[in-house]
């Protein structure tokens, strides 16, 4: 989106350096678009750039920047530079953190950004160089809750959405002093109506020692004494962090619960919030290294005795619906699983995705210099080896992942007589259980439900 530099002669935006390039993640640079002259180019290849923002006196530009050696391994961080161009400065490599957002602070002083860590996700100040609080920055938002979006208001106030275990979210006002309020009570008439669980953090190893951050819930009178089915649940991406206060999962997670479920989900290596090396940990190595930290973690349930081991049903979507055709394809433990919008063939899926690139940057290469490597970390290989009540949800306008990577899995699967369906939705994409109708939405979520009901025998 365009925004206007503070003396109002001229816009900022950011443009691709390659408009053949057919790229959604890289190529980008900050341009500088003047009222009466001819745009030009702020930033220079290396990096791609995103999301350009002046200082409030006009001085400095901020901006997100991706490395382009490795653009999903290292994450996003804040940079600036002069308004007139020149070397970026980055100011929050040193953190460690994947920026979601930024905003400058009132005074130009600083930047205000989010960024998940270890389940929750906070706003943090960082000082531009010369001020106290660079490269020592501060929590302005904390607490165990998921800040999604936020603004800065002139003053120094903020307004935030954030959910928490307790509520998958409300708009939240914090004032320039470090006062807080909550603004909305969306969902307070429905909590009012159900029985909320609480979402407990568990951490466990993984095989090589390594540790891994997981939650549970548990149904509602709960009795450790009883045996219960496990429900499993993987998130997409493969650089995404799950927590308590993820809007868009909370009332999936309550619902499997509420029907007698014991919950379970966690962020193995890939995800994000835990630093660059965990998230860059699957490079070249999709499923054979995240699936032991998966695996790790229910065998860490089991071990407390009232888990059902013959009733242990996994589900995903998108990177997690990988995840979960790869578990059924190499570990038989799961009564029965559920896969939507996945992607199951690595070699296919390059040449029919909007976002092809994530195979090129994923595993360094292209199908046809990496076919055996590509094909052995896809599902479909495995997938004669899948003995698992499997049920597909797919969009038929799914652009990122297209419905063929369903369709081939459930042809194979079909042909050699396995459980198998496939349940096309139509007009919707990859966002369908996010920004979809609200009955396919409900549909999916129905579906999943009963199909884990039918074999887990709840």
């Amino acid at each position: 989106t365009p925004v206007w530099l503070p003396n109002g002669e001229a816009l900022l935006s950011t443009a691709t350096r390659d408009p053949e390039a057919d790229s959604l993640f890289a190529y980008y640079d900050v341009v500088r678009i003047p009222l009466d002259g001819l745009p030009h180019a702020l930033t220079s290849p290396g990096f791609s750039y995103f999301d350009p923002q002046p200082s409030p006196d006009g001085s400095q530009i901020a901006f997100l920047r991706l490395n382009e050696e490795r653009l999903l391994g290292e994450g996003r961080r804040v940079a600036i530079i002069p308004a007139e161009g020149g070397e970026p400065h980055d100011l929050t490599a040193h953190t460690d953190l994947n920026v979601e957002l930024f905003r400058w602070q009132p005074d130009g002083q600083g930047i205000l950004f989010s960024a998940g860590w270890r389940g929750d996700a906070h706003v943090y100040q960082i000082g531009l160089p010369g001020t106290p609080t660079y490269r020592n920055g501060l929590t302005l938002v904390g607490g165990a809750r998921l800040v999604s979006e936020f603004d800065v208001g002139r003053d120094g106030s903020i307004v935030f959405i954030a959910g928490s275990a307790d509520n998958p979210c409300d708009l939240f006002f914090r004032s320039a002093d470090g006062n807080e309020r909550r603004l909305t009570a969306i969902n307070d008439r429905l909590l009012q109506q159900r029985i909320i669980v609480p979402i407990e953090e568990m951490t466990y190893l993984a095989p090589d020692g390594s540790e891994v951050q997981g939650w549970t819930l548990h149904p509602p009178d709960f009795d450790p004494m009883q045996r219960y089915p496990l429900a499993v649940y993987i998130h997409g991406g493969p650089h995404v962090m799950w927590g308590p206060g993820f809007r868009s999962m909370w009332h999936e997670w309550q619902v499997a619960a509420a029907r007698g479920y014991v919950v379970f989900f966690c962020n193995p290596r890939g995800s994000e919030g835990y630093g660059e090396l965990w998230r860059d940990a699957i490079r070249r190595n999709w499923g054979e290294a995240d699936a032991p930290d998966i695996l790790a973690g229910i065998d860490a349930l089991v071990a407390r005795g009232y888990i059902d081991p013959n009733r242990i049903a996994v589900t995903g979507g998108s990177y997690g619906g990988y995840m979960t055709a790869w578990l059924i394809g190499h570990d038989d433990r799961f009564v029965c699983a559920v896969a939507a919008r996945g992607v199951y063939n690595l070699l296919t899926l390059q040449s029919t995705s909007d976002a092809h690139e994530l195979i090129e940057i994923e595993f360094g290469g292209y199908p046809w210099e990496l076919y055996e490597e590509l094909w052995d970390h896809s599902p479909l290989a495995h997938a004669h080896k899948i003995k698992t009540p499997l049920l597909l949800l797919h969009s038929e306008l799914d652009y990122r992942v297209p419905i063929s990577e369903a369709e081939q899995l459930f042809a194979i699967l079909r042909r050699q007589k396995k459980v198998v369906e496939l349940v096309r939705y139509p007009r919707e994409g990859h966002e369908l259980t996010r920004s979809g109708e609200p009955r396919h939405r409900a549909d999916h979520m129905r579906r999943t439900l009963e199909w884990f009901d039918r074999y887990c025998q709840v």
